[in-house]
């Protein structure tokens, strides 16, 4: 080596120091900017559009959340005993922000949804730089703080928007661990996966994809990184360990999670009772009775009327049952899955076809293949979890898809102005490319799709819940909330009037019409709900168009207007009741 050798290294260090420094101080006011608009954005749509009642899964996390407050355990609204399909992140994160909101779990739901929200367009930066570069992650940011399903998220009480905050940060720091290989990077990834878990348990699955890429991915001794995958696995298990105990101390079994005893138990159910073409009831019908059923002694037979250890303890998968429930879920999840991403809220076609450009754009660098492979097989998991359920897939089931058809599609823009400006250039016949047409053709690609996916947005039912068309629900329920000096009980078809009124829930039961008023006197309901346009369970509807529950002992005490959505009618249940034309206070 000479000295002129020496000299230039010396010379070239400092210039690379002094040039990464930039850079990241560019990203670090990028960020602080992203950040605020993020804040803002969903702060302004949270203001303009309102909400109305709490989502019904949202009254599941929030009542857990009241119930670990006052010392009643970990007890939802919806099913009796422990939860153990919902794990505790969420519901404790609730119960903390409710210090701050007074005791109103409902806001508390919403601002942990929103500021967790609002920090997903900085994982997404981090993946997409370390997959990309400074542009594309800059793009896949701005993506992210404008598109409507986050924003909407992040004033929703669904887990799937602080889910996708955390499971985009353990992503991150996946792939910085494979740039920056040690045991305490690989502790972070193990950690952050954790807190993944404690969100939704299907974490797990990208947890083992990221492990089994490590193990062969680099050029470190088999020895080095066992101990990697080992520090990871230790560091998740810490964080994991408080709903392994909970599922432990209800079940008996050590188990990650019991969610996909229960989806089983609840598909196998609904593949007995025959759907399809053909079948003498709809899959709606069937799902219903097969969650809600009860027996001629009265009890709970459904999955949702019993507790969940009960349910799960008694799953037994049998091979042939198996077979036949998984070839059933993919059938079914595959046709769904490609429905779903033709859909526009999505940002179809648009977003689709950016991320397909964006993966297979040009080839990947051969020092970050494993990085790209294994951000493919993430989302690849998701579509794995989906083939766990016959019964229903909810919309929502999709979202974790779109920030890594963000990041895909972000570098899908860049190769269409690169190809804008080459055509424009040879077209124009300039040696010189400019970058103001690929930029304006990627700019009205983004117009275009961030206004199909704005206007189709807002229809999705599990947005529609909890909307401000739903104030009507919220209002019957704090009405019957100031009428009461007890703890009471509501029977309904939805857990939200539920939870607004301060009661306890008791599902509409899937029997004959006969045996459900005699259910109803054994639950000691003291409010029934009818909700306009619910067509289950099969007397419902009759009930309903008929003027109401055909016993003397049910009054029509409250109703909102007939244009309004949410359609609502209450009913009081008193056993000393005497016969007469139903009114009431309304």
């Amino acid at each position: 080596m000479d000295d002129r050798t020496v000299v230039s290294r010396q010379v070239e260090s400092p210039s690379h120091f002094v040039a990464d420094l930039k850079g990241w101080h560019l990203s670090f006011i990028f960020l602080s900017i992203i950040l605020l608009a993020s804040i803002g954005v969903r702060a302004s749509a949270w203001h303009h559009w309102h909400t109305g009642a709490i989502e019904s899964e949202g009254a599941e996390y929030a009542r857990i959340a009241e119930n670990l407050r006052n010392g009643r355990g970990y007890v939802g609204i919806s099913t009796p005993g422990t939860q153990l399909l919902f794990p505790p992140l969420f519901p404790s994160l609730i119960a903390a922000a409710s210090l701050i909101t007074h005791n109103d779990y409902e806001l508390a739901g919403r601002l942990v949804s929103f500021l967790l929200g609002a920090l997903l367009p900085l994982p997404v930066f981090g993946v997409a730089i370390r997959l990309f570069n400074r542009r594309v992650a800059m793009i896949a940011a701005l993506l992210t703080v404008f598109y409507p399903v986050f924003v909407h998220l992040s004033f929703s009480v669904f887990s799937e928007g602080p889910y996708a905050t955390i499971l985009l940060t353990a992503v991150c720091l996946v792939l910085r661990a494979f740039d920056r290989p040690s045991i305490l990077n690989s502790a972070f990834v193990g950690g952050a996966f954790g807190a993944a878990y404690l969100i939704r348990q299907e974490a797990v699955a990208p947890l083992v994809v990221a492990i089994l890429v490590g193990l062969i991915a680099g050029e470190d001794s088999s020895l080095a990184k066992a101990k990697r995958a080992l520090a990871a696995l230790a560091a998740f298990m810490v964080l994991a360990s408080p709903e392994v105990l909970l599922l432990y101390r209800s079940t008996g079994k050590l188990r990650l999670e019991g969610k996909s005893s229960f989806n089983y138990a609840w598909g196998i159910r609904v593949l007995s009772a025959g759907t399809g073409p053909g079948a003498k009831e709809s899959i709606q019908d069937v799902t219903y009775d097969s969650a809600n059923s009860i027996n001629d002694r009265l009890e709970g037979t459904g999955v949702v009327m019993r507790p969940n250890a009960e349910i799960i303890n008694e799953t037994r998968f049998h091979f042939r049952d198996a077979i036949s429930f998984f070839g059933e879920a993919v059938h079914r999840n595959t046709a769904e899955f490609f429905s779903k991403i033709r859909e526009r809220w999505l940002g179809a076609p648009f977003l689709p076809a950016l991320a397909f450009l964006g993966i297979l754009g040009r080839p990947w660098p051969r020092r970050s293949a494993f990085h790209h492979l294994f951000f493919i097989l993430v989302p690849a998991t998701a579509i794995m979890a989906t083939f766990t359920v016959v019964h229903a897939i909810h919309v929502r089931n999709y979202f974790i898809f779109i920030p890594f058809l963000l990041i895909w599609g972000a570098n899908g823009l860049l190769v269409v102005a690169r190809w804008t400006n080459r055509v424009i250039a040879v077209t124009t016949q300039r040696s010189s490319l400019s970058s103001v047409p690929g930029g304006l053709a990627a700019g009205l690609i983004v117009i275009v799709m961030l206004g199909y996916a704005w206007k189709d947005t807002r229809d999705l039912s599990e947005f529609r819940e909890g909307s401000a068309e739903s104030q009507g629900a919220k209002d019957a329920g704090l009405w019957i909330k100031q009428q009461q000096t007890r703890r009471i009980r509501v029977m309904d078809v939805m857990d939200t009037i539920a939870f607004h009124s301060g009661a306890d829930f008791v599902h509409f039961p899937s029997c004959p019409p006969q045996l459900a008023l005699a259910y109803m006197q054994k639950e000691k309901v003291d409010y029934v709900i009818f909700r306009r346009g619910f067509k289950q369970p099969k007397y419902y509807k009759e009930w309903l168009t008929s003027g109401g529950i055909p016993d003397a002992r049910a009054t029509l005490v409250y109703a909102t207007r007939e244009d309004d959505p949410s359609g609502i009618l209450v009913f009081r249940w008193e056993d000393n009741s005497r016969a007469g034309p139903r009114s009431g206070d309304i």
